[in-house]
């Protein structure tokens, strides 16, 4: 019955769905958690193009989840596509830098120490 529901969705009704996600993926009932992850994986076979709207909100509380859910949860977390990726700055090349060496020179004279500390 919920495959149904969920293959009738629009794509501003699923991208509802996925944003109203948040406060049921906070709950600590391990049921509802189940639940609203397999809603979530049916609603990406419909509309894959929420795939990564659907990552971010499992990302931010996947650690908060208890751990027998944690599995489940990290299937809906998915690495960004090369193509999502903005491209790197190319690195300014090296520079180098010196280091002058130091090397006392005109050092003062040392004091005769303390009266009390000289040698016997």
């Amino acid at each position: 019955m919920l495959r149904q529901v969920v293959t009738a969705l629009t794509s501003e009704q699923a991208t509802q769905l996925v944003d109203a996600s948040s406060p049921v993926l906070f709950r600590t009932e391990k049921k509802v958690l189940r639940a609203h992850l397999r809603l979530l994986a049916q609603t990406l076979t419909t509309h894959p193009e929420l795939a990564e709207r659907v990552s971010q909100k499992v990302a931010e509380v996947v650690q908060n989840m208890p751990a027998d859910i944690q599995a489940q949860a990290q299937q809906l977390v998915v690495l960004p596509s090369p193509r999502m990726v903005p491209p790197a700055e190319p690195a300014e090349p090296a520079q180098l830098v010196r280091i002058p060496t130091i090397v006392p020179q005109n050092c003062a004279p040392q004091r005769e120490p303390h009266a009390r500390f000289r040698a016997r």
